[in-house]
């Protein structure tokens, strides 16, 4: 009986061996061959499913994964094996010492396809670790390659641009893009908003501190400053009023939900400050000169401060 049982199960085995093997189940087998970095046996299953089901959907799959594989046919597949390890690790394990390693192993690569994509892969993971320097002359490495493929040129253009952004290199930035032709890209004109910005701010903060710079020394030339000063606490109305003035318009687009919620609400305690400024220099001086004066600065201190606030926090912002 126990031999009878132990035979049977041995036969049962060996039949189990012997039993075709569905196409589903070797194109799970590639699939797994992938993942685990084995293109050669990955390939082998592949070519087994498209025999087993040349037209059915996976079998167009699997030739589309024989055709890209094939392409990759480097150094006895030893350049996309190493690929397809470094881009199997988690994100979390992809550290600047793990990057590093592959940079040495890329060089050591055959030129072909695989070298340039692994170069491509390096310079997004830089830009991952936002290490812009390692970014821009990995990005410019990879377009250097002659085996990369032109319809990835204009993206890994854009990728460099983008780098050089990050690392605060505007100018630099925009000059990649108009000499790639790539003037009318979203990234292009977002460049160029950025670094009009980066101009003009100074200049719009500077304009919100001459304005309180105005109404201090009104303020303290009138020789009752603690006078004037004192007067909000008679008026309460017209703090309330410069609070309403400076953080309601805040509150709404915060209650509507808008991408621009981040500027206002900065722009908030800058706009209630300068009403309340503008209160005191009419308190502190009866000359209509002056009180014009802060009232024009006043004008232009909130729109300076607008601006300050848009391209500090309102980046989504079309005209940010």
């Amino acid at each position: 009986m126990l031999f009878t049982a132990l035979f049977a199960s041995m036969a049962h085995a060996q039949d189990e061996d012997l039993a075709p093997v569905a196409p589903v189940d070797w194109a799970r087998r590639a699939q797994a061959a992938e993942e685990a970095a084995d293109p050669r046996t990955a390939l082998e299953d592949w070519r087994r499913v498209l025999a087993a089901t040349p037209g059915s959907r996976l079998g167009g799959r699997a030739r589309t994964r024989i055709a890209w594989l094939e392409a990759r046919d480097e150094a006895d597949y030893v350049p996309l094996a190493g690929l397809m390890r470094f881009l199997g690790l988690p994100p979390a394990e992809r550290d600047a010492g793990v990057i590093e390693n592959f940079e040495r192993e890329i060089s050591a690569m055959p030129p072909g396809v695989v070298r340039a994509e692994a170069r491509v892969a390096v310079a997004g993971e830089w830009d991952r670790l936002d290490d812009s320097e390692r970014a821009i002359a990995a990005w410019q490495a990879a377009l250097a390659d002659p085996d990369l493929e032109e319809g990835d040129r204009g993206l890994v253009l854009e990728s460099l641009a983008q780098a050089r952004m990050v690392g605060g290199d505007l100018p630099g930035a925009i000059a990649e893009l108009d000499a790639a032709d790539l003037g009318s890209t979203p990234l292009h004109r977002f460049a160029s908003r950025r670094l009009r910005a980066a101009t003009w701010l100074p200049v719009a903060a500077s304009v919100v501190c001459l304005f309180f710079l105005v109404v201090a020394v009104l303020v303290f030339r009138s020789g009752r400053a603690v006078e004037v000063l004192a007067s909000l606490k008679r008026a309460p109305l017209r703090i309330a009023v410069a609070i309403l003035m400076g953080a309601g318009p805040a509150l709404v687009v915060a209650w509507w939900g808008d991408d621009a919620s981040a500027a206002f609400a900065a722009f908030a305690p800058c706009s209630t400050a300068i009403v309340l400024g503008a209160f005191l220099a009419g308190e502190a001086t009866d000359a209509r000169s002056a009180r014009a004066l802060v009232g024009v600065l006043a004008i232009a201190a909130s729109l300076a401060g607008a601006y300050v606030s848009v391209v500090a926090y309102g980046e989504a912002l079309p005209f940010a």
